[in-house]
């Protein structure tokens, strides 16, 4: 009885004794419930991927939200700046006050870093590199005739200031400008739109793929239960129309572990060893049974 598997004799003064098929304590899963589980888990991981790709782009969409959002504030800064730079200069030119003066005097270093920012801003978009260069030659000039109209105003020559300002150019340097940073501020928004609306969509996606991975989880888990019940379900009813059948045929049957543990007897193994299965049950079976029947072969031998 070393082999514990298949049908052995127990011995030739005991009949044709057999061993029924272990029953193990661990019950091997079957071939659906790994496929299901390798499948779960791959769709798991699946749904997590996307899930997790989706909170990226959105985190990047975000990104691209503030930058056009930077773009845009910049715009209205340079454009500001502008302003200011032009009133100041005109207002001191004709009033002589150190109001304007001072407000010109602000604004007039800001121009340059300003357009630089907004250049480095915008170099991802090819469509804006032109206009902010343009801009920037139209920042330049402006600051020219600015400088140009204060160091005349400053050294009292009203002729020249007059001049500057009749000749109307830095009103046609304004314009100009301004129809570029419009321009600019137009293509800006546009990106906006597109980019809140790929963020939104992110969003949704997300928020789809996190719900639809818990969701899928729990009916994969219920699945898997059902499942595993019904195959036990199905392992007990075996098992039992198994014992019947042991139960009911004419040979001696002792089922036992992986171990060697007795965990079945039928009426016949009990018959000639002299255990019943309860008794039995959970008894190593070489040590007790060879042990019992030393006992027995003693007996029969005393006169």
């Amino acid at each position: 009885m070393e082999n514990h598997s298949g049908w052995t004799p127990v011995s030739s003064n005991m009949g044709p004794h057999r061993r029924a098929a272990p029953s193990p304590g661990r019950r091997p899963w079957s071939s659906r419930m790994i496929f299901l589980i390798v499948a779960s888990i791959a769709i798991l991981l699946a749904m997590s991927g996307i899930a997790t790709w989706n909170v990226h782009t959105q985190r990047v969409d975000a990104d691209w939200v503030l930058h056009t959002a930077q773009v845009r504030y910049q715009l209205w800064r340079l454009l500001q700046l502008l302003i200011d730079t032009q009133t100041g200069a005109r207002g001191f030119a004709l009033t002589g006050s150190d109001r304007p003066l001072k407000v010109y005097a602000e604004a007039f270093p800001r121009i340059t870093p300003a357009v630089e920012e907004l250049k480095e801003l915008i170099s991802d978009n090819p469509e804006q590199r032109p206009l902010a260069a343009q801009t920037d030659g139209l920042a330049r000039e402006l600051q020219s005739f600015s400088e140009s109209l204060v160091n005349a105003a400053r050294g009292g020559n009203a002729t020249q200031v007059r001049s500057l300002i009749d000749g109307g150019h830095a009103d046609d340097i304004m314009t100009n400008e301004r129809a570029l940073l419009f321009k600019m501020q137009t293509e800006e928004d546009r990106l906006m739109v597109q980019r809140l609306l790929a963020q939104d969509r992110a969003r949704r996606d997300a928020t789809f793929a996190l719900w639809g991975t818990g969701g899928l989880g729990a009916a994969l888990l219920v699945l898997m239960v059902y499942l595993a019940r019904r195959d036990e379900a199905k392992l007990h009813l075996a098992e039992r129309e198994l014992a019947t059948t042991l139960r009911s045929i004419g040979d001696a049957v002792i089922s036992t572990d992986v171990r060697g543990t007795i965990r079945f007897m039928n009426p016949v193994a009990e018959q000639l060893t002299g255990w019943n299965e309860p008794n039995a049950r959970g008894a190593a079976r070489g040590r007790r049974l060879s042990n019992h029947r030393r006992r027995n072969t003693s007996s029969s031998r005393k006169p």
